[in-house]
């Protein structure tokens, strides 16, 4: 299987009660993960797992830069940037 390695997987089974790995490449875009996981990340944020936090958007997205994962994190997830404002401001592609 593609995406996260076991131990990660393990993780965020644990930080997040259930398991994770079929949800990789479950979505499209940034938005997609916005709409159906932005509650998982604030709940990774709140525990001190950040890096758990960016290895799970890429894992949901199947693909991605660690630089816009990050970004996300930072000023979607934790500081509560407006999306459309983030993807318009601070996404980069490829």
């Amino acid at each position: 299987m593609a995406g996260l390695g076991e131990e990660n997987l393990e993780m965020l089974r644990h930080l997040l009660g259930r398991d994770v790995s079929h949800e990789w490449g479950s979505c499209r875009d940034y938005m997609d993960v916005y709409n159906l996981h932005i509650d998982d990340l604030r709940e990774l944020v709140q525990k001190n797992a950040g890096l758990y936090a960016e290895k799970y958007i890429m894992h949901l997205l199947g693909k991605g830069g660690l630089r816009n994962a990050k970004s996300f994190r930072y000023f979607v997830v934790k500081e509560n940037e407006n999306i459309d404002d983030w993807l318009k401001d601070s996404y980069q592609e490829g």
